[in-house]
């Protein structure tokens, strides 16, 4: 679970979906339902603008909420050969690091 500090939002994933559940008010509450492995890493950005999300194979996943409440995926990485088990953002936003049981 994540709590962004510039946003309203905590973030969490339920095997493959995304979960954003307002704090102040539940009917602006979000699920993103476009990704078909299971997450097992989220991570919000510091500037609160961009949602990562890892996988129990190894992807990386940026999405982006728009203000109508849709989401954008910005991008796609296939970063390690296995699951990833952390993600976190520099704290300038610029880099995103994730840590996973890859072997390669």
């Amino acid at each position: 679970m994540v709590f962004g500090k510039k946003h309203p939002y905590l973030v969490y994933g339920i095997r493959d979906n995304l979960v954003f559940r307002h704090l102040d008010d539940q009917n602006q509450s979000r699920i993103y339902t476009g990704h078909s492995d299971k997450i097992t890493a989220v991570s919000v950005s510091p500037d609160g603008t961009k949602y990562a999300y890892g996988d129990e194979r190894g992807v990386v996943t940026i999405l982006v909420m728009t203000k109508d409440g849709d989401f954008n995926v910005e991008k796609q990485l296939p970063f390690i050969s296995k699951k990833v088990n952390a993600l976190v953002w520099s704290d300038d936003g610029s880099r995103l690091i994730a840590v996973g049981a890859g072997t390669e």
